[in-house]
């Protein structure tokens, strides 16, 4: 992991500034926490960390005119062949930063440096993090949020931890830390000398919005792409999947079908004995390794409070229970290996959308807008004045963001593909994986630009991935030169399905969710289940800390006698609120907001 930050302004880091960096960064690199490259030119003063020497070197390219480097993992889509593991490979390919994104996908930041200059340039959605800080004396850009709270005063954005709490997501460039912004959706980041600060997008939503061509054109390129993408993988690195078996991991395995066997491995969550099943087979059927994990028991609060300091989260969450329950285990399984990490969509490209906004047809503009909002933020927990703020908030983004896109015909579906590609998946994923995971390689297949642009141009009744005719049956077809079988025990979740089997499984289900606790066979995820011991386990704790939370400045949002009245109700249970009291009791019990 390359850990930089540039401090661009006629003052360079002093030897104090130096030091107080790296002891910032003290238990996220297992190595001495010393400087391996620094970079000084006029008014641009780079420091990078790096807790391996070799790849260290490899992040940079050093010219007698500029410096070019790199963090996160660029990754070969196909049209060149090209090791992007080394920023000399990369600088000698382009003549601006812009161009590594026709040849190179991934989670990154890329930037270049010289006198009195630098640029920055992050992933097509943003997904892997660049921060930046504006002061009286310097601008600074950096990777590890962190490094910024060296240089101003702590000062919590309450409306972002409020956006994260009532609508599960981060909205805009706005982060926990007020005045610190970051880079999103083709963001790009230009500091000169004589002109100060700009921040930018190098691409447009319209570029794959207004597209004139064809599906199967589309098609082509997003398998190119994406099959490119697992050449490449397989050529340099180590892939590890996380297969829950379902349709979004089990495209990305076909997408290694018939390369090296050596080249992925698998790993599931026992979150349930019929996602197990079917992710076992679906690797067997393509002659890799599959591991299912095994979780160490519950953390205490305060072991789990502790746990939660180490992961860069915008404030501390204990849903990531998960995380610590299988670390144990997973590094054992991965953690000698160089691997990158791959993950998927999180949910259905287009039910999730249908879920929000099956009611919008016929709805135009900003009207529509404005009822998106309605759906998205919990009005439940929010005070009038709060939810009156947060949906102003919200509007201002949204529209400044897709209205031109939502004034003619198929409006409504182009929103819900905007909110589940550049919202949901771009921020919520970006996010989780680059908070969680961020000394590790990540890289989310389905966030490159050409299966963004084959989403958005795809029929509404095609999205969804069961469909016969989805682009995730096309996808597949493409890899496997259709050799995709369905797998007997659970043909319902493959497209080849006959409407018999689909409603047997159906009825399969229904009868095991009804009857599965009488047998000591719940269709419970164990993930669930263990998020909702933890909270259980906690919940007169959780409630202390909310009732002696009097002064906090999160009551002028959220409505604190509604959420007591909620955890006090006798059914109460964990999915129904304990995820939100996963995100405020931490919160308040830290001094985050003070």
């Amino acid at each position: 992991m390359n850990i930089w930050i540039a401090r661009l302004g006629e003052i360079a880091f002093t030897k104090q500034n130096l030091n107080a960096l790296s002891n910032s960064i003290s238990g996220h690199l297992e190595s001495q926490q010393n400087i391996t490259y620094r970079y000084q030119a006029k008014a641009v003063d780079y420091v990078s960390f790096c807790p391996d020497l070799d790849k260290s070197d490899q992040t940079y390219h050093n010219q007698t005119d500029h410096l070019l480097g790199y963090s996160g993992l660029l990754v070969g889509n196909g049209s060149k062949n090209i090791d992007l593991r080394n920023a000399v490979n990369i600088d000698n390919a382009i003549s601006s930063l812009h161009d590594a994104t026709e040849f190179a996908t991934g989670q990154f930041a890329l930037f270049r440096a010289f006198d009195g200059n630098f640029e920055c340039i992050v992933d097509s959605l943003g997904s892997y993090k660049v921060f930046y800080l504006t002061t009286p004396e310097a601008t600074f850009v950096t990777n590890f949020p962190k490094f910024l709270q060296l240089f101003k005063k702590h000062e919590a954005n309450i409306e972002f931890y409020i956006h994260y709490i009532a609508s599960a997501g981060s909205y805009g460039n706005e982060t926990d830390e007020k005045n610190v912004f970051r880079l999103t959706d083709y963001g790009r980041l230009q500091w000169d000398q004589s002109n100060g600060l700009s921040i930018s997008q190098y691409k447009s939503i319209a570029d794959h919005v207004n597209n004139n061509e064809s599906y199967e054109d589309l098609l082509k390129s997003a398998a190119t792409s994406m099959r490119g993408a697992s050449e490449y993988l397989s050529n340099y690195h180590q892939s590890v999947l996380s297969m829950s078996g379902g349709y979004d991991s089990r495209l990305i395995l076909r997408s290694f079908w018939g390369l090296s066997t050596d080249a992925i491995k698998c790993f599931s969550f026992p979150d349930n004995e019929q996602d197990v099943k079917l992710a076992k087979s679906a690797t067997k059927d393509q002659g890799i390794n599959h591991i299912t994990l095994s979780n160490s028991s519950l953390p205490t609060f305060q072991e789990m409070f502790k746990y939660s300091e180490k992961i860069l989260q915008p404030f501390r969450n204990f849903d990531n229970i998960l995380g610590y329950t299988f670390e144990k285990d997973f590094k054992s399984k991965f953690e000698n290996d160089q691997y990158v990490l791959l993950n998927g969509n999180g949910g259905d490209i287009d039910d999730y959308g249908i879920k929000k906004f099956k009611h919008f047809n016929g709805t135009e503009g900003t009207k529509l807008i404005g009822t998106v909002i309605h759906k998205i933020v919990d009005k439940d927990i929010l005070t009038p004045d709060g939810y009156e703020q947060i949906f102003k908030n919200l509007k201002t983004h949204y529209e400044s963001k897709y209205e031109p896109f939502c004034a003619d015909s198929g409006n409504e579906q182009k929103l819900r593909l905007f909110y589940f590609i550049f919202e949901r998946f771009g921020n919520y994923q970006g996010y989780k994986f680059f908070l969680n995971y961020f000394d590790k390689n990540y890289f989310l297949p389905f966030g490159n630009d050409d299966f963004i642009r084959l989403v958005l141009n795809k029929n509404r009744r095609e999205l969804p991935r069961l469909s016969k005719n989805s682009l995730h049956k096309d996808l597949t077809d493409i890899f496997t030169d259709k050799q995709d079988k369905a797998i007997p025990f659970t043909g319902s979740l493959h497209w080849d399905a006959s409407l018999r089997i689909r409603i047997q499984e159906k009825l399969k289900t229904k009868v095991k969710s009804k009857f599965g606790k009488l047998f000591n066979n719940s269709p419970v995820k164990q993930s669930s289940l263990l998020r909702s011991d933890f909270y259980n386990q906690n919940l007169d704790r959780y409630l202390d800390i909310i009732h002696s939370s009097a002064n906090s400045p999160l009551w002028y949002y959220l409505d604190k006698d509604k959420i007591i009245a909620q955890l006090q109700k006798s059914n109460f249970e964990y999915k129904n609120g304990g995820d939100l009291l996963s995100k405020i009791a931490p919160l308040l019990y830290s001094d985050t907001l003070n």
